[in-house]
């Protein structure tokens, strides 16, 4: 946590991490050991509004064991055809958590 902390990724699965939050700021609503990536979308429209999906990153060490959690959501907005939108989203998830497993948490 310490390494996302101080070496945040700019760049995840070829998207610019746009908003990168860190919980335990003094700021923060509710401190806790998470941090929060939010990801641009890769396509907008001319009034600048996201025509793809929308990515967030969570990250916190687990509770119980040595290691660190990643969840990832992914939320775009409604389309004519929701089981395509699914797949499309199922892939690009895929490609985010490799990736982003990869560039947070490279072997040592």
């Amino acid at each position: 946590m310490a390494r996302v902390r101080a070496d945040p990724p700019r760049m995840i699965a070829g998207r610019s991490v746009v908003k990168f939050t860190d919980w335990l700021e003094g700021d923060a609503i509710q401190r806790t050991d998470l941090v929060e990536l939010e990801l641009a979308p890769t396509t907008t429209d001319s009034a600048g509004r996201d025509l793809e999906a929308r990515l967030r990153i969570c990250i916190r060490p687990s509770g119980t064991e040595p290691k660190a959690k990643i969840y990832l959501e992914a939320t775009m907005p409604h389309r004519d055809d929701l089981g395509t939108e699914r797949l499309r989203l199922r892939a690009l998830l895929d490609a985010v958590a490799e990736e982003a497993s990869a560039s947070l948490f490279p072997p040592e």
